[in-house]
Order: C-alpha cells, then structure tokens, then sequence
C-alpha cells in the first residue's frame, strides 16, 4: 500500500470518469446517427449537428488521452516516492529518474492533479514526503554524521558514503 499514492480514492475517480465518458460517448453515438438520417432525408441543418457531434468526441477523445497520461507520470512519481530514503526530493532530481521536464513536474505536483497525493508538501525546490514522525536521526558509526533516514529505510551517510543502519 503507498504512503504517497491513493489508489482506491483515484480508482474510485477514475471509474466514475469512465462511467461518465462511456454515458456520453452512447448520447454522442446517437446524436451521430440522428444527424446521418437528417443528411440522407436532405435535412442539410442536420450537417451543422453533426459536425458538432463529430468535434464533441472529439474533444471527448483528447481529454482521455491526456487523463491517462496524467496517470502514467503520477504512478512514476508514486513508485520513485517509495523508494526515497531521506523523505526529500528536489523537483531537479525527480526530473532526472522520470525523463518528465521540471515545469511538468511542478504543474502536476501543484496544479489539478496535486489531489492525487497524499503525505506530500512542496516546498520552493523540493518535495517533502511523508510526515516528521516518518523520519528519524540515525549517528554514522564510521564518522559521526547525523541522518535523517525514513523509518524502516536505510541508506548511506552523507557525509562519508558508509551503510546506515540500526543498532
């Protein structure tokens, strides 16, 4: 289960989205044949409806697609977000592991889709995950640097490169 990623609340979003586009995508089917039989009986006003229709799917069309690559970048966030030790990540470096530019990144993370996380805060540069009781102070045992390391993570020190772990 992801600390960072609500699946069931989105699972639950994105089903209703579908049902709705599937309910629309019937009515525009319908308003499509309609308009047809209009053309063929010569009802020429029926070409205007059907233009319409025609720029209504597709607009329908465009914005699946873009819902579901909305999806594909929020779930390579998620996967990276699990995998962070320290709980910190700047938008730079996040932009490096996913190949998703700087500004798309920040328009996800801060913009519509923000409500897709949660247990996340931005800050200026970076992104905070998790909440302070997730993270703890852990004393290297070569030099004597203190980390903040996620709890049951473990990690290298940043000051000389050693294994982090528990006594």
């Amino acid at each position: 289960m992801s600390r960072f990623y609500d699946a069931k609340k989105n699972k639950d979003r994105n089903s209703t989205l579908t049902g709705l586009m599937i309910v629309s995508g019937v009515i525009l089917a319908i308003l499509v044949i309609i308009g047809a039989i209009g053309v063929s009986e010569g009802e020429p006003h029926m070409v205007v409806v059907a233009v319409i229709v025609g720029l209504i799917a597709l607009a329908e069309l465009i914005s699946m697609i873009w819902i579901r690559k909305v999806l594909e970048r929020v779930t390579r966030y998620e996967m990276i977000f699990e995998e962070d030790h320290d709980g910190v990540i700047t938008f730079a470096r996040l932009s490096e592991l996913t190949g998703i530019p700087e500004d798309r990144i920040r328009k996800d993370m801060t913009g519509p889709q923000k409500h897709r996380f949660s247990n996340v805060r931005i800050e200026a540069d970076k992104i905070i995950l998790g909440t302070e009781d997730e993270l703890e102070d852990i004393i290297c045992p070569t030099c004597g640097a203190t980390n903040r390391v996620r709890v049951g993570s473990s990690d290298k020190c940043n000051n000389c490169g050693s294994y982090l772990r528990r006594a």
